[in-house]
């Protein structure tokens, strides 16, 4: 299972704000005389390079068991959610994420639906197993449960 899905929002965060100090260099490097842009076009290339090899360097294998994906998606959780919100909904994004998970396939989060009740807060939240037909009674004669 790719763990690395849980760092794609962290990670944008980061492009955004990196990207917006590599625009704000390329424009002060453009204005040196005699410059071309062709050798500032390889020295990104050169970057980009050194970079991946750093990245490389850095990485951490992990194991993608249950242990390890709820520490991920709590820390994920509790950056945008309250500790208690963060808490409840932890087990339930992680046992939703293994339930779908095919091996050696990217995880498809068109197979989750995320249904708002009316009347309920996120501590009445809970994981449903299976398939959720939310059309209800087209008939007032068709039975209200099954």
């Amino acid at each position: 299972m790719p763990s690395n899905h849980y760092l794609i929002e962290p990670l944008a965060t980061i492009y955004t704000a990196v990207n917006r100090d590599i625009k704000r260099i390329i424009l002060r490097v453009l204005e040196i005389p005699g410059l071309h842009s062709r050798i500032l076009a390889q020295r990104f290339q050169l970057a980009k390079k050194e970079a991946l090899q750093v990245l490389d360097k850095l990485k951490i294998p992990i194991k993608a068991d249950r242990e390890t994906l709820i520490k991920i998606a709590r820390t994920c959780l509790h950056r945008k959610l309250s500790i208690e919100n963060g808490d409840i909904l932890t087990d339930i994004v992680v046992d939703d994420i293994l339930a779908i998970n095919e091996a050696g396939k990217p995880i498809d989060l068109n197979m989750v639906e995320i249904m708002e009740m009316q009347h309920r807060t996120e501590a009445d939240s809970r994981l449903v197993r299976g398939i959720v037909l939310n059309h209800g009674a087209h008939h007032p004669s068709m039975p209200k449960a099954l």
